[in-house]
């Protein structure tokens, strides 16, 4: 009975984003709405190895989103080592929402969505894992945060980790919000 029901949030969710309603899609009577967590913002490089770009980024993903499923998150690069790059998450490794102790908890009763996930690179270079966590930090996105790392094998090497992060996230490229934003909806 749990699959089933989560069979038919996650159906519900991907008709909504095909329908381009996002974080509006209104749940069919008696289909209860699948927890997620959507955002979209800017992170700069906090790579040891120096060289800093910057990361946009945008995301709409289920708490409970099946692994091997492939929900929207995207990131584009300007700056650094992976200047004109962009990452797009092919198959997530079972994310899970959380209430973090440290932030305020938004009526959704979570605020940190975390995951692991593969991704695919539109200029190659071997980058093909990311490991991502957003915190709703409460209305308007000023204490939101922002943590991910993309990872290319063999991860032995300190330069095949490029971490990106905010507190908050800088404004998404073309917004008039002030900073980026994680949402979570129930």
């Amino acid at each position: 009975m749990v699959l089933l029901k989560r069979a038919r949030r996650c159906r519900l969710l991907a008709v909504g984003l095909s329908l381009g309603l996002g974080a509006f899609a209104v749940p069919a009577a008696g289909v209860e709405a699948a927890p997620f967590m959507s955002g979209k913002g800017t992170a700069t490089e906090s790579s040891p190895a120096g060289a800093h770009g910057t990361a946009s980024y945008a995301y709409n993903i289920p708490c409970n989103a099946p692994a091997g499923s492939s929900p929207p998150f995207e990131i584009r690069v300007t700056g650094g080592p992976l200047n004109g790059q962009r990452f797009r998450v092919t198959s997530v490794d079972g994310p899970f929402c959380r209430n973090n102790p440290l932030a305020p908890t938004p009526p959704a009763g979570f605020n940190m969505l975390g995951g692991l996930a593969d991704v695919s690179s539109s200029l190659g270079g071997g980058f093909d894992r990311i490991g991502f966590s957003f915190v709703d930090g409460g209305p308007g996105g000023a204490n939101d945060t922002v943590a991910f790392v993309l990872v290319k094998f063999p991860a032995r090497d300190p330069a095949n980790f490029i971490q990106f992060g905010a507190a908050p996230p800088g404004k998404f490229p073309g917004s008039d919000q002030p900073t980026g934003f994680n949402t979570a909806h129930r």
